[in-house]
């Protein structure tokens, strides 16, 4: 049975959502900053940035490792041919879809296809429309696996080879079916967001700043409209999840609008052993800005995040930098104060933790690797209320 307190305390992320949406309001300035990442006008001008950033880091590796073409010729020949080509393709791919958009014929074909043939679910579900009911019995099955009850590791002879010296039981990690399948429904569900929603209340947002500042009455009306759209944004995604005695929130946009972000699947209210899944979206179909981020081939260090290493610049920077680089937050500490606002609602006692596993699919898979490498990196980050478990890409 839901607990009413705990219900009113899941309203908390959906403020810090708004607050996240402010941020992008108060701190973008420039006006292809302020564009979603389905907007027709980003779509061209991305394109164009990734031809010209493309070569720009080509002419750069001729000019400061030019042995570089000698001793690796083939990866040097792939750079060469891909750059051109493919920043060709996807600009064109880009200036037909932004045409579509202008004129409002690629919005009014895939709503029809849409709702014709596949049930209205967006682009990535028309394959199999049905599939949320069919893996309805996997993620039942899961649940047991997700709550902590079931074990996800095991005990075997190791080495494999029975007549290997030394042979000794040896605890490994399993991969059960069921929860495999339940990651795949959520990895697909939070492609049904309506992202437009998102993108009318961060404008109310952003019109309500310009208009009456940051502090008055009036300001802070339009948050709750603006929180209301969110609500409304994700009702197709709570009422498949609601099928499987599950709920939902979306938690963080992390750098654009309208692209990937973050969602939280959890158990209800009065679970005596509550989980919580992490979900990060991948690449929307018509996302082109996003196509040019999975593509833009830049490295960037990460050790003031995760200890060292490298890692991808555009998945990076998404996850981790802030709407103005000195503010204070960014998509992971929106995704952590979430995350700590919905455990401290679903925690039935002192002495339980709440289980926390995460996934992504595509982009949303990158960001999922880099948030659950942090939280490895930092488990402090979660706090006494989460136990991390395992990722799943």
């Amino acid at each position: 049975m839901d607990d009413p307190q705990a219900n009113r305390a899941l309203k908390a992320p959906i403020l810090s959502h708004v607050q996240e949406l402010y941020s992008f309001a108060k701190y973008r300035k420039t006006p292809f900053e302020r564009l979603s990442a389905s907007c027709p006008v980003q779509a061209v001008v991305s394109a164009i940035l990734f031809v010209v950033y493309g070569l720009k880091s080509i002419i750069w590796d001729v000019v400061l490792s030019p042995s570089t073409y000698l001793s690796d010729p083939l990866q040097s020949l792939a750079i060469l041919v891909f750059y051109p080509l493919g920043g060709t393709v996807i600009f064109l791919l880009s200036l037909v879809f932004a045409l579509g958009r202008i004129g409002g014929y690629g919005d009014s074909l895939i709503d029809y296809v849409s709702d014709r043939w596949a049930k209205g679910y967006s682009i990535v579900n028309w394959a199999n429309p049905d599939i949320f009911t069919q893996l309805a019995p996997s993620v039942d099955e899961a649940q047991p696996y997700l709550d902590g009850s079931k074990p996800t590791t095991d005990y075997q002879d190791w080495p494999l080879d029975p007549t290997a010296p030394g042979r000794e039981s040896a605890l490994v990690r399993t991969i059960p079916l069921p929860l495999v399948r339940a990651f795949l429904a959520f990895n697909a569900l939070v492609y049904e967001r309506k992202d437009q929603l998102v993108v009318q209340a961060k404008e109310v947002v952003a019109t309500a700043y310009e208009a009456f500042g940051g502090t008055s009455d009036a300001f802070y009306e339009q948050l709750e409209n603006a929180a209301q759209m969110l609500v409304l944004s994700k009702s197709r995604i709570a009422a498949e999840v609601a099928l499987y005695g599950l709920r939902f929130e979306g938690v963080s946009d992390l750098n654009s609008v309208a692209g990937s972000f973050a969602g939280l699947f959890f158990s209800k209210p009065g679970s005596l052993k509550p989980f919580i899944v992490l979900a990060f979206k991948g690449t929307g179909p018509t996302a082109f800005a996003e196509w040019l981020t999975d593509c833009t081939l830049d490295r960037t260090s990460v050790t003031s995040v995760l200890g060292g290493g490298g890692a991808h610049t555009g998945f990076f920077e998404s996850l981790f930098r802030s709407p103005r680089r000195d503010y204070e937050s960014n998509g992971y500490d929106t995704i952590l104060r979430a995350l700590k606002q919905v455990a401290k609602a679903l925690k039935p006692g002192d002495k339980t933790k709440v289980q926390l596993w995460v996934t992504g699919h595509s982009l949303g898979g990158a960001y999922a690797e880099l948030a659950y490498m942090r939280l490895l990196a930092s488990p402090a980050d979660l706090g006494p209320d989460l136990e991390l478990r395992d990722c799943y890409t």
